[in-house]
């Protein structure tokens, strides 16, 4: 990992989180370590955390971390060096429940990440 400190600081944040019990937390800790391997193109690492952070978020009902680990882990399947048909459906899938989550919220951290995609991203 290209930074150490923050790969630590994702590391002790999930921790925390884990030994508190407070799973919000955990998938919030989840879900921004995600975000900074994206940041850093390492997919699969990004992949691995994107699909705690969504179970996470599920278990608790925060649909809003969900949209935004929906997006992220769309994002994964849609940068990695080849994805394969199978992974272009999984994203489009992914992309679909956060597009109908965020046009039912309107949530704006939501709306950025969707909006950050590259232009046609997200089948219509």
């Amino acid at each position: 990992m290209r930074n150490t400190a923050a790969a630590q600081d994702c590391a002790e944040s999930t921790a925390i989180s884990q030994a508190t019990g407070y799973v919000r937390a955990e998938a919030q800790a989840q879900r921004d370590w995600c975000r900074y391997l994206i940041a850093h193109q390492l997919w699969s690492a990004a992949a691995e955390h994107g699909k705690k952070a969504l179970a996470l978020f599920r278990k608790v009902g925060d649909r809003h971390g969900e949209a935004t680990a929906l997006v992220s882990l769309a994002e994964v399947l849609l940068r990695e060096s080849a994805p394969s048909s199978t992974a272009q459906v999984e994203a489009q899938d992914y992309l679909k429940v956060a597009v109908e989550l965020q046009t039912k919220h309107q949530w704006p951290s939501v709306a950025a990440l969707l909006a950050a995609l590259p232009a046609g991203t997200i089948a219509t």
